[in-house]
């Protein structure tokens, strides 16, 4: 399967409110992040995981925004 087509089923996953298709969508949309506009959707999708409970998401979350990655340091 083809990077879009991957990407296309886990928005659709995500936005049907599967934990795990949240998370794995930031983090493929994290991994390909070019710039801070990219790293706006990233922060979305990793903050709707970590609401529902991914550790995984939380951790990721301080890590942007401890590093500044493409994001204000805070």
């Amino acid at each position: 399967m083809d990077e879009f087509t991957v990407g296309k089923i886990l928005r659709e996953i995500a936005e049907q409110g599967n934990l795990l298709g949240v998370y794995r969508l930031a983090k493929k949309l994290d991994n390909k992040a070019k710039n801070s506009s990219d790293m706006m959707t990233v922060l979305y999708w990793y903050k709707v995981a970590a609401d529902g409970g991914k550790r995984e998401a939380r951790y990721r979350l301080a890590e942007i925004y401890e590093q500044g990655y493409f994001t204000n340091r805070d």
